[in-house]
């Protein structure tokens, strides 16, 4: 079973060292010694995409790309399964949500396992501990990072 919904931007954070907010993205990777992520097969896509693109805007070599591929393999991250007719819900889910298609089809998997996509650190502890969706979906989308939880 998973313990959090994973985002592509965030992933991005772990291995792009200009990246802001990157010691909290450090620290979601440091959780899954202990903890497993979920991600859409968008996922997959996006990080890969985003890789390209920091090698082609010269933030990363090809050599720090395969060592990044090759640890990410090693991580307990597990493709969650999406059927066509799921698939094309989430432009409605989008609409409904201010989203983009891609940003739905996280918020999509994380209503399913029933928690947010992303994380915050525990005020008191800064441990990181899933956040339980509420019975609103409200979102608080920052446009720069993908981190804000929903309320």
């Amino acid at each position: 079973m998973s313990d959090l919904v994973l985002d592509a931007s965030l992933t991005l954070q772990w291995f792009l060292e200009d990246e802001a907010g990157r010691e909290y993205g450090l620290g979601v990777v440091a959780s899954l010694s202990t903890k497993r992520a979920a991600v859409p097969i968008l996922w997959f896509y996006e990080v890969g995409n985003g890789l390209l693109m920091a090698h082609r805007r010269k933030r990363i070599t090809l050599d720090k790309i395969d060592g990044f591929l090759t640890r990410l393999k090693a991580l307990p991250i597990d493709a969650a399964e999406q059927g066509p007719s799921e698939i094309l819900e989430l432009p409605a889910l989008a609409q409904k949500h201010s989203l983009t298609n891609y940003d739905a089809a996280y918020l999509a998997l994380a209503m399913r396992l029933n928690f947010c996509p992303w994380q915050q650190p525990t005020p008191i502890s800064g441990e990181l501990q899933p956040q339980r969706a509420s019975a609103s979906w409200r979102c608080r989308q920052r446009r720069r990072d993908r981190l804000a939880p929903f309320a």
